[in-house]
């Protein structure tokens, strides 16, 4: 499926990002959810991985990076952090920019989701 060989090393790769869900009212929560490959030639053990989320409204960030460091075993993997939205939070289309990185090997894939008051 992700044409990998192991010559290329340590490989992380985004298949999907998914927010759910994608109308939130402010105050309410939606799910960021990533689905990635970790792949290595070494078909043992566990991979260190950092998740990082970086939601933008109007190209600006809106809150602090989402981090944080995780293992994984080989193979297909999913994430999903959970997010409140402010009370006061505006209307309109949000960027949720999520990158995978291994160290040696890093994707990044962008989702959006929006938020009406009403």
């Amino acid at each position: 499926e992700t044409n990998y060989r192991p010559s290329q090393g340590n490989v992380v790769k985004i298949e999907e990002t998914i927010n759910n869900p994608v109308k939130v009212k402010p105050g309410e929560v939606v799910g960021l959810k990533t689905s990635y490959y970790v792949l290595s030639p070494s078909f043992s053990g566990e991979v260190k991985i950092i998740e990082s989320r970086v939601i933008k409204y109007n190209e600006e960030p809106v809150m602090e990076p989402l981090v944080r460091e995780v293992k994984k075993d080989q193979g297909l993997t999913s994430s999903t952090v959970k997010v409140a939205i402010p009370d006061d939070a505006a209307d309109g289309e949000y960027t949720v920019i999520t990158t995978i990185d291994n160290g040696t090997s890093k994707d990044q894939s962008t989702s959006k989701f929006y938020v009406q008051k009403i």
